[in-house]
């Protein structure tokens, strides 16, 4: 069942819960009103009789009950003893109902017509038939029956005109999803109508977005794969065969070996790159954030490029300038940091590489920025530098300069696209400086919300 239809049954419902009740409560008015009126006329009857003469005959119109009237005689059996010794023991009006009949007794005083003898009560009686509810509230019960049900009616085409016009909105963003959920359009939901319609609108249009660039990064990460992947693989597959031409010496199967190790090595390296791309361009990353010192980020991607650094000659000097808590996800950083260290390792070996931490403080504009300061992590080499390539063009992925080409053709031009993107991931971002060799900057925000 649809929403409209569920929201108009519980509103049919509940309108007709409330016009029922109401007709019910006016109706029991109507009808004790009524009660009230006929207790009031045979009141009004009974001193009449207790006065004559009675010079017209009592019926209260729109009940339609006439009224009768007598007195008593002393235990007169058409009333209850009861009732009789009730209202002479008061002295006041006594209505009873009885049977079909509503009756009121009258206690009025009786002369004697002795001077020794004193006064007594005797009892007038007036009645008339009980009247039912049909008499007393079937007009009513009728007309507000007629009118209750020109109301529900109107209401109810009234609230489904509402209801349509409100959910027009959700239903115009039904058809808009299912027209781009193949994503092969970048329209987006028209965030129109009331604010918690909008505000699904918007939530739709966040999730339409990240699907596409889920979409669109696992295309680029097949294509990508399938592009560098060739390379290694075309090179292993052709070592292999040609070890397998014919018989040969352990001393050229090693060889083979060796050559298939480093392969399979730059295959496992590029893997690694492509998925974590893939995980931060599409946001599903480990939700592991949490607040870390810099300096021990920095001990763990040290330690994990140690013997790279030591295998190439390099010294490594490190200045720590702060220390302040950063909020983050660890494991990417030390990914984005170890990058870094290793192209030192790479491609500036047996140089002295200063690895600094620093703090700086950002102004805010406009009251726009989340953070105010800053931690910078610095990378400094004396190695050849970028030579003539456009830095930034080293951060566009599988792009590699001709020197570090020739010094390490196993690379995977991913190191620094990678760094850059876990850097803009937090806040922040990776990009060289000006200098002789390489200096190479990686900054994170400290974030204050």
């Amino acid at each position: 069942m649809s929403l409209r239809r569920r929201l108009l049954r519980a509103s049919a419902l509940l309108w007709t819960t409330l016009l029922t009740g109401v007709g019910l409560a006016t109706a029991g008015m109507l009808h004790r009103q009524a009660l009230s009126d006929l207790d009031q006329t045979l009141l009004a009857v009974a001193r009449q009789e207790a006065h004559p003469p009675v010079t017209e005959e009592w019926v209260v119109e729109y009940l339609a009950p006439r009224i009768q009237v007598q007195r008593l005689r002393p235990q007169d059996p058409s009333v209850s003893l009861t009732d009789q010794a009730e209202a002479l023991a008061t002295e006041h009006p006594l209505w009873r109902s009885d049977g079909d009949r509503r009756l009121v007794l009258l206690p009025v005083e009786v002369d004697s017509g002795a001077a020794d003898r004193p006064e007594r009560y005797a009892l007038v009686m007036a009645w008339a038939v009980l009247p039912g509810p049909v008499q007393t509230v079937g007009m009513f019960a009728l007309v507000y029956a007629g009118v209750a049900a020109a109301a529900g009616i109107l209401g109810v085409l009234g609230l489904d005109h509402l209801l349509r016009r409100a959910l027009l909105p959700i239903e115009t963003a039904t058809r808009a999803v299912a027209q781009v959920a193949s994503l092969q359009t970048a329209e987006r939901l028209k965030e129109e109508g009331p604010q918690e319609v909008r505000a699904l609108l918007g939530g739709v249009n966040g999730l339409l977005e990240r699907l596409q660039r889920a979409a669109e990064a696992q295309s680029r990460f097949t294509a990508e794969a399938a592009h560098e992947l060739r390379t290694p693989l075309s090179g292993l597959r052709g070592s292999l065969e040609v070890a397998l031409r014919r018989p040969r010496s352990s001393e050229e199967y090693r060889l083979v070996v060796e050559e298939a190790h480093r392969d399979v090595l730059a295959v496992g390296e590029l893997v690694e790159a492509l998925l974590a791309f893939a995980r931060v361009d599409t946001g599903q990353t480990p939700d592991l954030w949490e607040r870390e010192r810099p300096a021990e980020l920095l001990r763990l991607a040290l330690r994990a490029e140690q013997a790279l650094l030591n295998a190439a000659g390099n010294r490594i000097v490190t200045q720590i300038g702060t220390d302040t808590e950063i909020f983050v996800n660890r494991a990417l950083v030390v990914v984005a940091l170890s990058n870094l260290l290793r192209n030192a390792g790479r491609y500036a070996p047996g140089t002295e590489v200063r690895v600094g931490i620093t703090e700086e403080h950002v102004e805010q504009v406009s009251g726009q920025s989340i953070y105010d300061t800053k931690v910078i992590f610095s990378i400094v080499d004396d190695g050849p530098g970028l030579g003539t390539t456009e830095p930034e063009r080293l951060f566009d992925r599988f792009v590699r300069g001709g020197q570090a080409r020739a010094d390490w053709p196993a690379g995977t031009g991913l190191g620094l696209p990678l760094a850059r993107a876990i850097a803009r991931h937090h806040g922040g971002d990776c990009f060289f400086l000006p200098s002789s060799g390489c200096h190479v900057i990686f900054w994170l925000p400290i974030r204050t919300s």
